[in-house]
């Protein structure tokens, strides 16, 4: 018989660094869609970007763009890359994809400060 797995919690927070608020702010909110879920000062920012995981991007002018990947799961990275070129003209994309044979496809874009975001595809063959 299987154990149940054991957690240490239930809430997932990753921070990123960032250099300039105003601009990493604009450029999530394209991304995710959506204003920040809590602003907790002009320079700390957090979107819930799945059940009980929060995203939070923290002004961090000596310690920006180092952060990441952060992946997020999305259906369809063509369609995902289509969508975000449209709201974040001059997206970034870091590398070509990545294909991992029959599992899965990943690829990364980059925020204004240089931290990696990436989008991971589930193929349907997997």
């Amino acid at each position: 018989m299987t154990e149940p797995k054991r957690f240490l919690g239930s809430l997932v927070t990753i921070e990123l660094g960032i250099g300039d608020a105003s601009q990493n702010r604009t450029w999530y909110t394209a991304l995710l869609g959506r204003e920040p879920d809590v602003v907790l000062s002009d320079t700390f920012f957090e979107w819930e970007i799945a059940p009980d995981t929060w995203l939070q991007l923290a002004e961090r002018p000596n310690g920006a763009g180092q952060g990441g990947p952060v992946r997020i799961q999305v259906e369809s990275i063509d369609t995902t890359l289509a969508m975000l070129r449209a709201r974040l003209p001059g997206l970034e994309v870091e590398r070509d994809f990545e294909q991992i044979p029959g599992i899965l496809r990943v690829c990364n874009i980059l925020d204004p400060s240089g931290n990696r975001v990436g989008l991971l595809e589930v193929r349907e063959d997997a």
